[in-house]
């Protein structure tokens, strides 16, 4: 069973990451789908019409025919979360990944392969 510090650190993270992803969608570097949507449909909307990539493990395979620039090799980036780190597959291309130290986070580019 947690301690009563290891709860407190656990909730004082979660109230952190909640207050960093409402700054993230302030700042314009997240975007929520609108209530009442779904949001698949909205997110997949808004990546055909901007052009981009979709960071996600989901393969979208029942909106495929609806969408299909979802079938274009890189369009959908794959990723995984190892010990804090975010790691994108991007098919040999450059990927980012993510390091939380505390409340710092920074980014370090890397070329795969």
């Amino acid at each position: 069973m947690a301690s009563a510090a290891e709860r407190k650190e656990g909730w004082e993270d979660a109230e952190n990451e909640r207050v960093l992803l409402e700054e993230m969608v302030k700042d314009g570097q997240i975007i929520e789908a609108p209530a009442g949507t779904d949001a698949d449909f909205w997110l997949l909307k808004y990546a055909q019409a901007k052009d981009c990539k979709i960071v996600s493990n989901d393969r979208f395979e029942n909106w495929k025919k609806a969408f299909p620039f979802l079938s274009e090799p890189g369009r959908v980036v794959r990723f995984m979360e190892i010990e804090g780190e975010v790691i994108l597959d991007m098919l040999g291309e450059s990927c980012v990944h993510e390091k939380r130290n505390g409340s710092e986070k920074f980014k370090e580019v890397v070329k795969n392969g």
